[in-house]
């Protein structure tokens, strides 16, 4: 289905395979409910044989012979399935906080998170960490028009393939997408943080007596 959408906001996800259950689309479409005032669908990606409820706009996923599910995301990228603004979200985000201010950033510009090995080792490090995406579909259609499956073998990921092709590219603030790993505390955030990016291990699924996670995966 082709979506053009209009003041309302639109919002994505992928879930390929068996990465993550059901579970993990139905909390983040609660916090877009309680954290995205102008909200409009979500709207997620997947395989054509997995059934969807009634609250999502599915998009069936073409197939890929690829091993790793992220180059599933590229699809996202194709005006055939979608048109106009939107705002994707993997699933193993949690948002603790309002995003109004990302739906505030001019989505004809590509606005991502800055990839968070540069909090380890390369101060300067300008790479992308594609867990969440705000942009414009037919502005960026031509990262689909490029991407071929040799890239999938030239490239170790989606973030490295993106980190090539989009040149013009703006990062969220710092303070406000954090990495659970390697910045978020188990009790306690920066009053400005809205996202938390569980990259890696562990998953929001196996820290449900923590209380950061208690408190907003929900």
């Amino acid at each position: 289905m082709v979506k053009e959408n209009s003041t309302s906001i639109d919002c994505g996800c992928v879930i390929h395979g068996d990465a993550y259950d059901w579970t993990y689309v139905d909390r983040l479409h609660s916090m877009l409910v309680r954290h995205l005032s102008n909200f409009g669908t979500l709207h997620v990606w997947t395989e054509a044989h997995r059934p969807v409820p009634d609250y999502v706009i599915k998009h069936n996923l073409d197939p890929m012979n690829v091993h790793w599910g992220w180059w599933y995301k590229m699809q996202l990228f194709n005006p055939a399935h979608y048109r106009g603004n939107l705002l994707y979200f993997d699933l193993d985000v949690v948002i603790v906080d309002s995003i109004d201010w990302i739906t505030q950033l001019d989505p004809h510009q590509f606005w991502t998170v800055k990839d968070f090995t540069y909090l380890q080792r390369y101060p300067g490090w300008h790479g992308i960490n594609s867990s969440v995406m705000w942009f414009n579909v037919d502005a960026m259609s031509y990262v689909w028009s490029q991407f071929e499956s040799r890239h999938t073998q030239e490239h170790r990921g989606d973030q490295d393939f993106l980190n090539a092709v989009v040149k013009q590219r703006q990062y969220f603030d710092e303070d406000k997408v954090l990495s659970w790993r390697w910045q978020a505390h188990d009790t306690s955030l920066n009053n400005l943080a809205s996202i938390l990016v569980f990259h890696g291990q562990p998953k929001p699924h196996e820290l449900l007596d923590n209380v950061v996670v208690k408190q907003h995966w929900i």
